[in-house]
């Protein structure tokens, strides 16, 4: 009786030894990747103000369009440009012409003078307010507001002027 107990369980040892022998298995690598972008885009579609005579104020439109994730909260500010001026801690921004004669310009954030675009304390040149808001996944439009007035412009040279802002999205 013991040599046949001892038979069985050398029998069942050798089939369970001579299964895990034959087992068959094969395996494969993969990669794991990630693009890391920034959160928030921005893109601008600058202003052009049509032909000034000075004898009225003019207004002019252009847009600061942002693309943030929701609900990544977002700031956006105008940078002085590169022919302004502080006066007293406020930035006075300037179109220059090629002789560098300047005329007084404003970017505002609606069609009158009631909010003025911030440039974010370059400096000591800070007035004004920045725009803030919540991405929505989506590009959402903000209005850039261009004046150009008579006062301060009086007896403006007859030239094409121009100048360059900055526009900045802070997240």
């Amino acid at each position: 009786m013991k040599k046949t107990l001892f038979k069985t369980i050398l029998t069942a040892l050798c089939v369970v030894l001579s299964t895990s022998a034959d087992a068959v298995s094969t395996g494969k690598t993969f990669d794991v990747n990630v693009t890391v972008v920034n959160a928030c885009t921005i893109s601008v579609t600058g202003i052009t103000f049509p032909d000034w005579d000075g004898t009225a104020t003019i207004w002019s439109p252009g847009d600061v369009t942002v693309t943030c994730p929701s609900p990544v909260s977002y700031e956006i500010a105008l940078g002085p440009g590169l022919h302004s001026s502080d006066y007293q801690g406020y930035t006075v921004r300037y179109m220059a012409d090629n002789n560098n004669n300047l005329l007084l310009y404003g970017l505002y954030q609606t069609n009158d003078t009631s909010m003025y675009w911030s440039d974010m304390g370059y400096g000591t040149m800070n007035w004004g307010t920045t725009f803030s808001d919540v991405g929505n996944n989506s590009p959402q439009p903000h209005a850039v507001y261009g004046a150009i007035g008579t006062l301060l412009n009086e007896g403006a040279t007859a030239g094409v002027y121009s100048d360059t802002v900055n526009a900045t999205v802070y997240w």
